[in-house]
């Protein structure tokens, strides 16, 4: 093997990402998404490359403990992967070619700004989302509708989802947007997909025949077991909510149940995020995400000294799934499959959400918003159905910040896989759409990536991941 010429620009670390779980060493060639299991050799190198910033001097102290071939070799590794094409250029590349006008896939109808829950970390006011009217009647649904028709271009397929509030408290309007859209939709040629997101108390055998025939994708609020469930999501005079969501459900066959997606909200009041996953597989459920609390009450919030909870957690998660995958079961969670699939297709990340881009928010006003959470801000208001006036220089100002482009993100190793944060994370946090999501979720996002990363590289040649990935 001919030795390498020594330049301490030869290997750029920006590029690299190196780790260690269960006493496996990995190092993440961040630009291509490759991640690879190394030996020892590889990882102190790429270990004192980061400490010394000199590739020489880093040569010079590893002779002392590796045959200079091995270590050369390892080098040349290096070096070929370090030339493999920047993520850079293909963020020049979607910069340069946002479409200017608008395209969109979906709409979030905010059928009910109405809640008849109290719940603790409510970010919409409880519901209300501190505007009126409460009910969004039939002329804004029916022009909403129209608005996405037209502005649908590139789809063929388009989705309504109805959120609130609790949407299912204006039931009747939702019949009325479902029949309204099937009818568009078979005279311009567009299939409608149905979305509900409900907190379960109102949901009777009626409403569930119901949804269950349009082929809703039903997504039900609730945060794990009924202690925890209870302790934050509640009515009015707190009486906790667990029992009746679970009576309603109950009347739901197991079959039919397994279609239902379950979104708990993880606070410092309890990070058992296993027991949660466990709790709702025990139920019957197949689809469950857990997403961090939205909120600045530091009673609620995690902060970084609940990290190395939260690293326990991770852990134990992960060896979880780790028994499961050995036992060829599937699991519930949402995030983790998505995750898998990424790290598996070497899939990349610009942006977290669609946001702006492929899906806008519709208040019971025929308000125009960037998404479901912003509405009521007129800072992200981007236009009215009504009026079809769109402030299109908002919306591009959104779509043109890549991950790449959002100052706190784009030198992070785990960017491609979190896409920037959420931007309504990042409003309330720093006062700005694309800066990041609170910092000490950041960190906790980036060490469950890791444990992600151990847990593919165990099991990437499993039928039970490609299949998963492929779906």
């Amino acid at each position: 093997m001919n030795k390498v010429k020594i330049d301490r620009r030869n290997i750029n670390l920006n590029q690299f990402h190196y780790f260690v779980k269960a006493n496996a060493r990995f190092i993440l060639n961040i630009n291509s998404g490759q991640c690879f299991a190394v030996d020892t050799i590889a990882y102190d190198l790429i270990k004192r490359i980061d400490k010394y910033k000199d590739l020489a001097i880093v040569k010079k102290k590893l002779i002392k403990e590796y045959p200079e071939e091995q270590i050369d070799e390892v080098i040349n590794e290096l070096l070929l992967v370090n030339k493999e094409r920047s993520k850079t250029d293909e963020d020049k590349s979607l910069y340069n070619n946002i479409k200017k006008e608008l395209d969109l896939d979906g709409l979030v109808l905010m059928i009910c700004q109405d809640c008849n829950l109290s719940c603790e970390y409510c970010y919409g006011e409880n519901g209300t989302y501190d505007s009126k009217p409460i009910f969004m009647n039939n002329k804004i649904s029916e022009s909403a509708i129209n608005f996405l028709i037209n502005n649908s271009k590139s789809y063929k397929k388009v989705s309504i989802s109805f959120f609130g509030g609790e949407p299912l408290l204006n039931f009747d309007a939702i019949k009325h947007a479902v029949s309204y859209s099937k009818n568009r939709g078979l005279e311009c040629s567009k299939e409608f997909n149905f979305s509900i997101t409900t907190n379960g108390t109102l949901l009777n055998n009626r409403i569930a025949t119901y949804l269950i025939e349009n082929n809703f994708n039903i997504i039900l609020s609730l945060d794990g077991p009924k202690d925890v469930h209870d302790k934050l999501r509640f009515f009015p005079n707190k009486n906790g909510t667990y029992d009746i969501i679970m009576k309603n459900i109950n009347r739901i066959p197991k079959n039919i149940r397994k279609k239902i997606g379950i979104r708990a909200t993880l606070t410092k009041k309890y990070m058992g995020i296993k027991d949660i996953i466990t709790h709702f597989e025990e139920l019957g459920f197949s689809d469950v995400t857990i997403a961090p609390v939205s909120t600045n009450d530091t009673n609620l919030q995690m902060t970084h000294n609940d990290l190395k909870s939260l690293r326990n957690e991770y852990s134990k998660l992960a060896l979880y799934y780790d028994l499961k995958f050995k036992n060829k079961i599937g699991f519930a969670d949402s995030r983790t499959k998505t995750l898998l699939e990424s790290i598996h297709n070497l899939m990349k990340t610009y942006y977290q959400c669609s946001a702006g881009r492929k899906f806008l928010a519709v208040s019971t006003r025929g308000d125009l918003f960037l998404c479901h959470r912003f509405v009521g801000n007129g800072k992200y208001k981007v236009g009215n159905i009504i009026t079809s006036k769109i402030r299109g220089k908002v919306i591009e100002k959104v779509i043109r910040k890549t991950v790449d482009r959002r100052i706190m993100c784009n030198k992070c190793w785990a960017r491609y896989y979190c896409g920037g944060g959420c931007y309504y994370e990042s409003e309330l946090h720093f006062g700005k759409f694309d800066m990041s999501n609170n910092p000490n979720y950041c960190e906790n996002f980036r060490e469950y990536l890791e444990w992600m990363f151990w847990l593919y590289h165990k099991h990437r040649k499993t039928n039970l991941i490609e299949n998963k990935s492929n779906k």
